[in-house]
């Protein structure tokens, strides 16, 4: 007992309920669906976060009507959280969790790998940074590992492509081609699974299973949402035989708004509207509705979507339109079968001197795919052309001969001290300036960029590279609490280095 408690009543949790079933008290809770239930705060990636007010039935939606189909969560299973026990996702979660009688085990980024092996969680809801990291750590430990097992995971990781993309195929699951292949496509779809079928079982054993086991060894689901997941993540993950639902909401919208289920786990997309929802992607100006398949500003309208702000009618009445739609601030566009394909924030949009307007998210996406990158967001707004922030990782810059052991030993004890600052810059600006780094930072950039489904070689060409040695961080102010780069306090904060940047540009640049 603390100190000075001496004398006071103490009780433990079945106390209170035996104290609760024996009372005389029979007073019924006051309020109703329409009451505020909890306000909860956006994480301000764009700007001052605002407080979102939401309902008993805005959060009563989500648990009565959220569904992933065969993959519902079953009583007894056990569920490991990670994200903070504020954050809107983690909410919902949870009380999904509750409700489908669940375990649910609270845990956080530092506790995160060693929960995972103690209490072997049969699903887990995360961010997409979540899952970076765990990529990340995979990579870094292959990166030190033998030739041999080094060909093993190659070998591993071309069955496992095949093997997703045809399956994909066959079933109907991917974004760009036709939803129901014909039946003599179907019939030379399954012979090329059967007969591939040895190959993904022996390189299961060798290396999937293992991959599995680092995340206790029985995630049969992996929730992931409050962002995009680059398709890389989603292929390594489906290879590991580790589905991956990809959701779409925001803490308006209590969060859900679209989400993939068991039957329909379309890679790329953000799943189909929850029932009850309604949707509409408008143009950016004239707010007048776009055509299938076209980019647009996402609103929409349901159950879940807030009553408004805490004391800001003003922004309480800029986030409506005249028929009640929340405009969420997002792009998006529709697949084929009505899957949403979420692009990015309408306020990260980059608008080049051209008056061009690049969307930076797919692009970014392409970039984090190459294992030099560990974080990376793009800059331009008024300039000729696009160029990156690159946070690389150190070990593969010793590879690329960049730097020595003794360079990496000094930048990690200069990350993360005040005093350190001022040599950072001069070390990044030194690496950055360096014709050879600057040669193949932007060479394995365009590889992945151009490879992409809708490049333009007229807006989307990244044109210089900017290292920076510190990680964006939640302790550094740069990350949100849900590990969301926070893009304008980086551009602040880098203002000096990216308008060096582009004053060092060709001015023939295009």
């Amino acid at each position: 007992m603390p100190p000075g408690w001496t004398g006071v009543p103490m009780h433990s949790f079945g106390d209170l309920i035996a104290l609760g079933r024996n009372s005389s008290h029979s007073r019924s809770p006051e309020g109703g669906r329409t009451d505020t239930a909890t306000l909860l705060y956006t994480s301000g990636t764009t700007g001052k976060p605002k407080g979102a007010l939401l309902t008993h039935d805005n959060i009563l939606s989500q648990v009565s009507q959220l569904s992933m189909g065969a993959a519902d969560p079953l009583p007894g299973q056990v569920f490991v959280s990670v994200l903070p026990c504020w954050h809107v996702f983690e909410l919902t979660a949870s009380l999904f969790c509750f409700s489908k009688a669940v375990t649910t085990v609270y845990s956080s980024v530092r506790h995160f790998k060693e929960d995972l092996a103690a209490y072997k969680p049969h699903i887990l809801v995360a961010v997409p940074r979540v899952f970076e990291s765990l990529h990340a750590t995979i990579t870094k430990r292959l990166s030190a590992a033998s030739a041999v097992r080094k060909a093993i995971f190659r070998f591993a990781s071309r069955v496992g492509k095949w093997n997703v993309a045809l399956r994909r195929l066959l079933y109907g699951l991917s974004l760009y081609a036709p939803a129901r292949p014909s039946l003599p496509m179907r019939l030379l779809l399954a012979v090329a699974i059967a007969l591939l079928a040895p190959l993904v079982t022996l390189t299961d054993k060798l290396v999937w299973s293992k991959i599995r086991a680092a995340t206790g060894g029985r995630v049969s689901v992996v929730v992931c949402g409050g962002g995009i997941l680059s398709g890389y993540l989603e292929e390594f993950f489906e290879m590991a035989g580790v589905p991956i639902f990809v959701g779409y909401g925001s803490t308006e919208t209590s969060p859900v708004v679209t989400n993939r289920w068991a039957q329909h786990n379309v890679r790329g997309s953000a799943g189909l509207a929850c029932p009850g929802t309604e949707y509409k992607l408008v143009d950016l100006d004239t707010r007048v509705p776009v055509p299938h398949g076209t980019t647009g500003a996402l609103l929409v309208r349901g159950r879940q979507v807030f009553s408004g702000y805490y004391d800001n009618e003003e922004a309480t009445a800029a986030a409506f339109d005249a028929e009640g739609y929340f405009d969420t601030g997002d792009l998006a566009w529709l697949g084929p079968a009505g899957d949403m394909v979420i692009t990015g924030r309408s306020k990260d949009v980059v608008v080049l001197s051209s008056g061009e307007n690049v969307e930076p998210g797919p692009i970014e996406d392409a970039i984090a795919e190459w294992d030099a990158v560990d974080q990376v967001m793009l800059v331009g707004q008024d300039q000729r052309a696009l160029a990156a922030l690159v946070v690389p990782r150190l070990d593969v810059l010793v590879e690329m001969g960049a730097i020595d052991g003794s360079r990496r030993a000094e930048i990690e004890g200069l990350v993360g001290t005040p005093a350190g600052q001022a040599a950072l810059r001069r070390i990044e600006t030194e690496l950055s300036a360096t014709p050879a780094v600057q040669a193949a930072f932007k060479s394995g950039i365009a590889e992945r960029n151009t490879a992409r489904r809708s490049y333009s070689k007229n807006t989307d060409r990244v044109s210089a590279v900017y290292l920076l040695l510190e990680p964006m961080t939640v302790e550094n102010g740069m990350m949100t609490q849900t590990l969301k780069i926070k893009k304008p306090v980086v551009a602040e904060t880098y203002a000096p280095q990216i308008d060096s940047l582009f004053a060092r540009l060709h001015p023939a640049l295009v």
